[in-house]
């Protein structure tokens, strides 16, 4: 009976702040849907075309009604483009939007990141991103941390070191696959995706933590688009639990390797780990012995006082030990003088699993569906692959074979990015009243700068919708072309997820033969997905060691 009551009492308290949140939520909107109805009367002219919808809905469920479509996803911006242009105003997720389809307003927006421009997402990918994810930051902490990130992905000893991995993870899974047998390529794609990801960014091997890690990672991405309300049964709470857990890991293997570097002591250079913790805790290294030779104590008149400074050259460990943990409010001060905190690191590595889980794995699986529909277009792939295979028998291959010499294959993963579009666009914030081209962005709006808009636009690529990897021996404009992002916020991983990309491609055309065992679709919202996982049917396998 008691039970009953307690179960009855936790009920009711969380119906109450249910109901709370959501007439908070209703209040706000309300109150910014009057603020910009009001803001619409001092731009009577020069705001982009268009309308808000409904009044608080806005236009958001024609939008999301669209996107869920098998058939026609781009209805909603096809009808609005045909109506008001490539740049028109709309209403979603609670805000007042400008979306822009037109390369060169695109550009210019992506190109002014940071001055005009901000970062602006839904309240809740805001919240299970983190803080100090570089997504979100600003400023002078944003470009040093996009630098060091940028120049640590581009690096050519990186994709040296990787390679390897990424041979062994596609072959692995490949070597499950059985004649006669129907395997789903998203699934398979993604488990060698995931595996490459946990060993970039925290230097993970195969086993049943990276195991674990995948599936805490698919239940994070999951709050993505949900209510952001943190109640036990919700899906937002369920994924920041989940955002919990994989930082704890991260905490956990960055505390791993500061005993281990105690242990040892200062005098012991440790070998550099390749991945992303390993760079982002080597800069706070770095930045951190910087600061303490800056802040060093001047020589005293107290002999004492100079001994107790003194460090001899047997008492390395010395200084390393007996270091007092560092406050929240330290940590916080520090981050925002730039410094590289246990958060900020923590915060980068959680956030990047989110666009990982599913972006490189989709990028191969589409790139499967694709081939599989064009006949012509796997036959060259296959005999590019053939040669490249027979050319190097024997060798030992590096990055730069995979990407010098399979331009063909490039070229399919060209067209896959820019028919599959796997990131539809970014959401920007305009800090002041901007102006760009003929329309005037009001200050505070939501700018959706749409990369699909321009990748299917039929005035830029001559059938759009078709697959033409040979559209590719053309030179394209930058700003025609953009499905890593652009300006200062470039995706820094390019180079990684191709290369993983150009590997598989070679390894499945070269050792099997296959055909698509149903038609399957697309579904895009909130994030692109195929409806039965692509399954297809195994017909041959060849060896193709080397």
């Amino acid at each position: 009976m008691a039970n009953t009551h307690l179960s009855a009492l936790a009920m009711f308290v969380i119906t109450i702040a249910l109901t709370v949140s959501l007439l908070r939520a209703y209040f706000k909107r309300l109150v910014s849907y009057i603020r910009n109805r009001i803001q619409l009367r001092r731009y009577p002219e020069n705001i982009p075309r268009g309308t808000f919808g409904l009044p608080l809905l806005g236009e958001s469920l024609q939008f999301i009604a669209s996107y869920r479509s098998h058939t026609s996803p781009d209805a909603f911006i096809n009808e609005r483009r045909s109506r008001y242009g490539r740049v028109f105003t709309t209403h979603l997720f609670g805000k007042p939007t400008v979306m822009s389809m037109d390369a060169e307003v695109n550009r210019f927006i992506l190109n002014n990141d940071g001055r005009l421009f901000v970062p602006d997402y839904p309240s809740s990918i805001q919240q299970l991103m983190g803080k100090w994810t570089i997504l979100m930051l600003e400023g002078s902490l944003h470009k040093r941390l996009h630098g060091l990130l940028a120049t640590f992905f581009k690096s050519d000893d990186l994709k040296e070191h990787l390679l390897p991995y990424i041979e062994a993870f596609v072959q692995q899974q490949m070597d499950t696959w059985n004649v006669n047998t129907t395997i789903y390529v998203e699934e398979e794609t993604k488990r060698m995706s995931f595996k490459l990801v946990a060993k970039v960014l925290l230097g993970l091997d195969p086993g049943q933590t990276v195991e674990t890690l995948q599936a805490e990672c698919h239940n994070y991405v999951a709050g993505a688009m949900s209510l952001p309300i943190n109640l036990p049964g919700t899906t937002f709470h369920s994924s920041l639990r989940s955002r919990s857990r994989i930082a704890e890991l991260t905490r956990q293997i960055m505390n791993d390797r500061e005993t281990r570097a105690r242990e040892l002591g200062p005098c012991v250079q440790l070998k550099l780990h390749m991945d992303m913790l390993g760079a982002l805790m080597e800069d706070r290294k770095a930045a951190s012995a910087i600061k303490q030779q800056v802040e060093e104590p001047q020589p005293s008149n107290n002999i004492i006082d100079d001994m107790e400074n003194e460090v001899g050259p047997f008492d390395c460990k010395r200084r390393m030990t007996g270091r007092r943990p560092r406050s929240k409010l330290a940590e916080n001060s520090d981050a925002q003088n730039g410094s590289m905190t246990e958060e900020i690191i923590t915060d980068n590595i959680v956030s990047f699993f989110f666009p990982s889980e599913d972006s490189v794995g989709m990028l191969m699986t589409l790139s499967v569906k694709y081939i599989s529909e064009s006949p012509r277009a796997l036959q060259q792939l296959r005999e590019e692959n053939i040669n490249f295979l027979e050319k190097y028998k024997g060798e030992r291959l590096t990055w730069r074979h995979y990407f010098m010499e399979l331009t063909f294959t490039q070229k399919v993963l060209n067209e896959t990015l820019r028919l599959a579009n796997i990131t539809k666009g970014v959401i920007r914030k305009s800090l002041v009243d901007v102006h760009v081209k003929d329309f005037v962005i009001p200050k505070g709006w939501a700018t959706f700068v749409f990369f699909r808009g321009v990748h299917l636009d039929e005035a830029i690529y001559e059938d759009a919708q078709i697959f033409n990897p040979w559209r590719w021996e053309e030179k394209v404009l930058s700003s025609h072309y953009t499905p890593f992002g652009g300006g200062p916020r470039l995706c820094a991983g390019i180079d990684i997820s191709r290369l993983m990309a150009v590997v598989f491609l070679h390894h499945l055309v070269t050792r099997y033969e296959w055909e698509m065992s149903e038609v399957d679709s697309l579904t895009q919202f909130p994030f692109l997905k195929l409806a039965k996982k692509l399954p297809i049917n195994i017909l041959r396998a060849y060896n193709n060691d080397r």
